[in-house]
């Protein structure tokens, strides 16, 4: 049931949105895109940046995957965007483009505090890859923020498409933004939990193969022969109840940035304590077959995930220019 409630908030922000689009002369209320200038014609933005582990929803993969990310985005006077991010796999056992994505949007200031958004992204993951969000291939996001002189607060709701099903998230936060220097530097102290299904990580683990060395705990076959006797062997891993709608994570970040007129540094250190381990279904199917007759036993075990609290930095540079 509360998946639905998810759907209603996505299809309430997308109507606000839609309802709202208009020539937005005024500045545009993300300042990492316009530092407080006033957009009347496009905008590119470029940004390299510097990701130390890929993660997700209070998620990691059993290995780091740093990422070396490269972003390029057009941003028009009225709010539409359009943008690609290609991320480089820097990791010690592999390097590679793990991950490239295209996504389009709209953004706006409804009034003086509230602000909205609608994206929507296509992924192209690397056959190779194994991060949390791999065997996803897109999302749909709508967003509404207020902002005030002494708390922000944002709502989100995300529907997640994996191969053959369909996640629902939601994520809710509250900051405080402190600004020095005529607003050029800015700490903004940031309370986050991210709600939903979990559809992409049974995917993920299920799917899951020996890669460049490292260990698998998803499904795999094995077939021997002992005299005159085939053994086929099955292992299959799932989540036990991917659809149940749970808390995943709560997430304390500090986003520091620090704007120039045409270009700009960041700095978000993000400490992640993940909630509601999942619980995993091993099924080990055995076939013997002996003189052409075959026996099948089957046998179910379960064991739950071991989630531990995580620490992830990102840090780039930006530029601006119309």
């Amino acid at each position: 049931m509360k998946r639905y409630y998810t759907i209603i908030l996505f299809i309430f922000f997308l109507n606000i949105s839609l309802t709202n689009i208009r020539a937005q002369d005024s500045t545009i209320n993300n300042k990492n895109d316009s530092s407080s200038l006033k957009i009347k014609h496009g905008l590119f933005k470029t940004q390299l940046s510097y990701l130390s582990n890929s993660a997700f929803n209070g998620r990691v993969d059993s290995l780091p995957i740093p990422y070396l990310n490269y972003s390029i985005k057009y941003l028009n006077y009225k709010g539409f965007y359009i943008s690609s991010n290609a991320s480089l796999l820097i990791s010690s056992y592999a390097q590679r483009i793990d991950l490239f994505n295209i996504e389009a949007g709209y953004e706006a200031d409804i009034n003086k505090n509230i602000s909205v958004s609608i994206v929507g992204t296509k992924d192209f993951y690397n056959p190779k890859s194994t991060a949390i969000k791999s065997e996803t291939v897109g999302s749909l996001n709508a967003a509404i923020a207020y902002n005030s002189k002494y708390l922000n607060f944002s709502m989100g709701s995300d529907i997640l498409f994996t191969t053959g099903k369909t996640d629902y998230l939601l994520n809710l936060s509250l900051s405080h933004e402190f600004s020095f220097v005529d607003d050029q530097f800015n700490i903004e102290p940031t309370l986050s939990s991210n709600f939903g299904t979990r559809y992409y990580h049974d995917r993920y683990i299920t799917v899951r193969q020996k890669k460049n060395g490292k260990s698998s705990a998803g499904s795999s076959t094995t077939t021997t022969t002992s005299g005159i006797s085939t053994i086929t062997t099955t292992t299959t891993v799932n989540s036990n109840n991917p659809e149940q709608y749970v808390v995943m994570d709560y997430e304390l970040s500090l986003p520091i940035y620090y704007y120039g007129k045409k270009w700009g540094l960041f700095f978000t250190p993000t400490f992640a304590i993940p909630q509601s381990p999942i619980t995993y279904i091993t099924t080990t199917t055995t076939t013997t077959t002996t003189n052409n007759v075959s026996n099948t036993t089957s046998k179910k075990s379960l064991f739950d995930e071991d989630i531990t609290n995580i620490f992830y930095v990102e840090a780039g540079i930006f530029f601006k220019f119309k």
